[in-house]
Order: C-alpha cells, then sequence, then structure tokens
C-alpha cells in the first residue's frame, strides 16, 4: 500500500475547497435569494409541495429535477458515467455503457455495475426503455432534450468542448446530484484548474522557439486536434506546442494526410489509442517521422477512463504530459505518486503498483 503524499497540487486544493465551502456554506442545494427563510418565494413553496427542485443548465435552461435523483443514463458520454462514480453516485446509474462495463478497473472496485443493463457507447436513447429502468434524468445531445422531456425525463446536455467547458459541466452534474456530489465537484474543479495554472507558470517561462513540438493522434493517426480543445490545453500547459495549432487547424476529430503531417513532423507524438502505436511502427511511411526515430512515441495514459479525452482525468492528464513533454521543467513530478493519489482521492481506489504501471503504460512501452 502507498502513503498518500499529497502533491502540492492537491494540497492546494483541499485548502482552497475548504475555504470556499467554508464562505458560502456548501453548494447543491437551489439557493434562496430572498430576505429570510421566514417568507419563501410562491415557486420555492410549490417545489417543496411536489418534492423537486429547480437548477439552471449550461445553456440557461431551468430543469426541474426531484429532490432526490435516483435513476440516471447517458445516451453519448460515457465518461460522464464515470465522473458520476467520481462524484459518489454509483448507485444511481441506471445503465452503463459497454465500454465501462468492459472496464477492468471500475469492475474491480465497483463490482455492483456488473448488474446494469449495458448500452452503446454512443446512442439515441431508448425513451421507453429508460422509463422501464426509472430514469429520471438523462445526459444527452440537445436534439434529443423534446423527446425526453415529452417523457417527463429531465434533460441535461454536457459541455465538453475544453477544460472550462468540462469544469462547468461536472459542478452542474454535482449540483443535480446534491449534497456532497457539488462539493465533490468543487474539490476537482479547484484540483484541475491549479494543475493548468502551476504546469503554466512554470512552462510559459520558455520562449516558443525552444518548446517541443507535439503531435496528437486521436480517433486515427491521421486524426488530430487544434485550438479551442481540450488538447491544446494539457499540450500547452505541459510546455509543448500543437502541430496541429500551430498550422491552422481548430476544433476536434480534424482529418490529415500522411504528408502533412510529415510536413509538420514532430519532436514528440502522443497517441489517444494503445493500438496507434504498432500501426505507427509498422507504417513504411509515418516511421520515417523524428519523433518515431527518436523514440519519443507516447501513449496516453487509461485508466477508468482515457486520460487524454473528456473525462474525470482530464485533470491529471497535464501533469502526466508535463512528465514526456517537458521532464527537464518538472524533475520533482512524480507521475506514479500523482496516479495513486488521483484515483485514491477522488475514487477510492487502493492501486498497486502493476496497476498503477498499466494504467502509465496501456501499449507496454
Amino acid at each position: 500500500m502507498r502513503q498518500i503524499k499529497k502533491p502540492l497540487t492537491l494540497l492546494l486544493t483541499l485548502a482552497m475547497t475548504l475555504a470556499l465551502l467554508t464562505g458560502c456554506g456548501g453548494g447543491g442545494e437551489t439557493q434562496n435569494t430572498g430576505s429570510g427563510a421566514a417568507d419563501p418565494t410562491p415557486s420555492q413553496t410549490q417545489e417543496e409541495q411536489t418534492g423537486t427542485r429547480t437548477i439552471t443548465d449550461l445553456s440557461g435552461n431551468e430543469v426541474v429535477l426531484p429532490e432526490v435523483v435516483e435513476h440516471i443514463a447517458f445516451t453519448s458520454w460515457p465518461a460522464g458515467e464515470a465522473i458520476t462514480i467520481m462524484l459518489e453516485k454509483v448507485d444511481i446509474l441506471a445503465t452503463l455503457s459497454t465500454t465501462n462495463a468492459g472496464n477492468e478497473l471500475i469492475m474491480e472496485f465497483y463490482p455492483q455495475l456488473a448488474d446494469l443493463p449495458t448500452t452503446p457507447d454512443i446512442s439515441e436513447g431508448n425513451v421507453e426503455e429508460f422509463l422501464a429502468y426509472g430514469v429520471q434524468l438523462v445526459f444527452t445531445d440537445e436534439s434529443r432534450r423534446e423527446a425526453f422531456e415529452n417523457a417527463g425525463i429531465a434533460v441535461l446536455v454536457p459541455d465538453t468542448s475544453g477544460p472550462e467547458a468540462i469544469m462547468n459541466t461536472i459542478l452542474m452534474m454535482g449540483e443535480a446530484f446534491g449534497g456532497e456530489s457539488y462539493e465533490k465537484a468543487q474539490t476537482y474543479v479547484e484540483y484541475y484548474q491549479n494543475n493548468l495554472d502551476s504546469l503554466s507558470q512554470v512552462s510559459s517561462q520558455v520562449p516558443e522557439e525552444d518548446r517541443p513540438r507535439v503531435y496528437y493522434a486521436a480517433s486515427g493517426l491521421l486524426n488530430t486536434e487544434g485550438s479551442g480543445s481540450i488538447t491544446n490545453s494539457w499540450m500547452e500547459a505541459a510546455g509543448g506546442i500543437n502541430v496541429a495549432t500551430e498550422n491552422g487547424i481548430e476544433g476536434t476529430f480534424i482529418d490529415i494526410d500522411a504528408e502533412t503531417l510529415l510536413n509538420w513532423n514532430p519532436d514528440i507524438i502522443i497517441l489517444r489509442d494503445a493500438e496507434f502505436y504498432q500501426q505507427l511502427m509498422d507504417d513504411p511511411v509515418l516511421s520515417a517521422l523524428t519523433a518515431v526515430q527518436e523514440g519519443k512515441v507516447y501513449v496516453a495514459p487509461i485508466g477508468i477512463y482515457n486520460w487524454a479525452v473528456r473525462a474525470s482525468e482530464a485533470a491529471i492528464m497535464p501533469l502526466w504530459a508535463a512528465t514526456v513533454i517537458s521532464p527537464e521543467l518538472f524533475p520533482e513530478l512524480d507521475i506514479e505518486q500523482e496516479t495513486w493519489d488521483f484515483h485514491n482521492f477522488y475514487y477510492g481506489m487502493d492501486l498497486s503498483d502493476e496497476q498503477i504501471q498499466q494504467i502509465l503504460h496501456p501499449a507496454g512501452v
């Protein structure tokens, strides 16, 4: 068993969160904006009578929820299920995506999830099926809002377009779940933001011409992400230059061709998926890239979820990225300890050294 050596990032997070919670008194409940509790507004009285409450979603819509949300589901964001577990609401999941149902780490530490019905990672969501499961709240895309609301199921639409959007989405989830979930969401957001800020304070001192140029393979070797993406945030905080952004690429999941990547010729390549590694090594054209020749090809860690994407590990991904992009800038960063601390604090997991290595080296390299 590892000893918890809370990293500076986590210590600062906990201190800031404690001050925040002490100052505002916590937060999963709808705030009373009146002058006193003795004279509630008519809407509050109605909510008390019906056992409901209202929160505001990321688009400014007022969403009426049960006072206690007991059953939720996701249609197109399986990472949200992992975030629900992080927010200590594992028991309100009514379904589980096929990806998470096949995740050995999740099943080892949360075996009760094996009994849930599984759904495709990306689906429109079956309204009748969700009603049969007692789903009260569904996280889905805007196009499905009307269908679920007409069936009496509340809808929240996540936004995972960038770090701030993800943080706001997790805060919204914490508010929807209520109580300690909101406090956990606040703690997480402080941790995430502090990781970005603390790394950037160091890496920003390095002149642009001295920073390594980095390529990220998203849904394939020749698919990448540019400005405005979460990829750009962790790459730049870690001290790298995103070659896609450098060459005018905007947004996510943008296809390029081999000639383009050869022209960019990055110093470092980070792959989203482990299967891309051997594909790259065996490619007769792309294997000529400088990053391949110099052995600077890395696969993003995968634990509860893939660290490089829009999941809870988005908060720790910048730390890992710093160890492969600019290790000389962060010599005291112990990513193995950070990995154990993160999973222990946010998921209650006591990872073995072997599990930590499997997370950090999913391709075995």
